[in-house]
């Protein structure tokens, strides 16, 4: 046998190995990392959703661009003490099946939609989104105006953003389809799995030199995105993990990616109830393109609030909670005040 065959059935026999190892991690994980809610059946596919308190308005939390339901743990359940709150896991993300298609707002919130009404929960809803989500919920409100009786706004992506790209932008969507399609095949053999495993026991050495060989903008992005998640409490860690050891994360990722620009150009112009109690939640932002992008979101809706807040982080969720609670408690209580949705329809130009 030549030193070139031996080298090749080493290499062979290690992707074995690691394909081993990640299906037989999948398989722990289905029986030890359960669904914190329900597990509900809808057109297309399945679909996880928590849902916790009761009362006339339901909040429904959706969530940023990569994640999931575990990220509103920390306002969840303080949201339940004074009205049903549901979040939820978007296709391809958590405990959700993959759905076919581009991942566009208009499609999104058709797919809220049909788990809405799968899972058996009557308007009217009070919508919540972070980030990417905020082009979600506007979607929603714009396809399902009399079902929305408010919204909140949570350091939203303003579609402007990403409508015409950049070189630069361009660059980096095109940089983050990549790595997640990597991160995807690096999932199938199991390498991601035990870097996150020895991660998770303080040993990470191994995962930063698989970082590194990326590049240092991967690197710092991913440590960027780690810093976020670790806010969270520590008992849904093992769950998180339990998402990102799993490809269709970044397969799902992937495509979140590549619909972007299109995703924004869809929201640019789209027609919006002008009188939904409407508060916005922006991050003290140095960038003045951002800081304006985010009063023209408050703009949206008359009588609209918009809540700067200093020192804090893009997940505002997670460092501090308790504005984004007290800001959805605020737009309850003026939703009860309002009169019917049916007769107060205005749009937005």
């Amino acid at each position: 046998m030549t030193f070139a065959s031996a080298v090749a059935l080493v290499l062979i026999a290690l992707l074995l190995a690691g394909i081993v190892y990640q299906q037989i991690g999948l398989a722990i994980d289905r029986k030890r990392v359960r669904p914190f809610g329900q597990i509900i059946r809808a057109p297309g596919g399945s679909f996880h959703m928590n849902c916790m308190g009761e009362g006339d308005i339901t909040v429904v939390l959706e969530s940023g661009i990569s994640a999931s339901s575990l990220s509103w743990a920390r306002v969840q359940s303080d949201i339940a003490k004074f009205a049903k709150v549901c979040s939820y896991d978007r296709a391809g993300f958590g405990w959700s099946d993959r759905r076919s298609g581009e991942r566009t707002p208009g499609r999104l919130a058709q797919e809220l939609n049909l788990m809405l009404n799968a899972a058996e929960l009557k308007p009217p809803y009070l919508l919540v989104g972070h980030s990417f989500g905020g082009l979600i919920v506007r979607a929603y409100a714009a396809q399902f105006p009399h079902e929305v009786c408010g919204m909140v706004l949570v350091d939203a992506l303003h579609p402007a953003e990403w409508a015409t790209s950049t070189r630069e932008q361009k660059r980096v969507l095109a940089g983050g389809m990549l790595l997640s399609w990597i991160g995807a095949l690096l999932c199938s053999l199991g390498v991601v799995r035990l870097c996150v495993s020895l991660a998770a026991r303080g040993r990470t050495r191994t995962g930063q030199t698989v970082l590194r060989s990326f590049g240092s903008q991967a690197t710092e992005v991913v440590n960027r995105i780690v810093g976020e998640v670790t806010k969270l409490p520590p008992e849904l860690l093992i769950a998180v993990r339990a998402h990102w050891t799993n490809a269709k994360s970044f397969l799902t990722q992937a495509s979140y990616f590549a619909s972007l620009p299109r995703s924004s150009r869809e929201m640019l112009n789209s027609r919006f109830p002008s009188e939904l109690p409407l508060v916005v939640l922006s991050t003290d932002s140095p960038i003045p393109v951002r800081a304006e992008e985010q009063r023209q979101l408050a703009k949206l809706c008359e009588g609209a609030e918009h809540i700067v807040i200093a020192e804090c982080g893009h997940w505002i969720h997670l460092d501090r909670p308790e504005l984004v609670v007290n800001a959805i408690r605020q737009v309850v209580e003026r939703s009860r005040l309002a009169p019917a949705q049916e007769s107060r329809i205005r749009y937005s130009s």
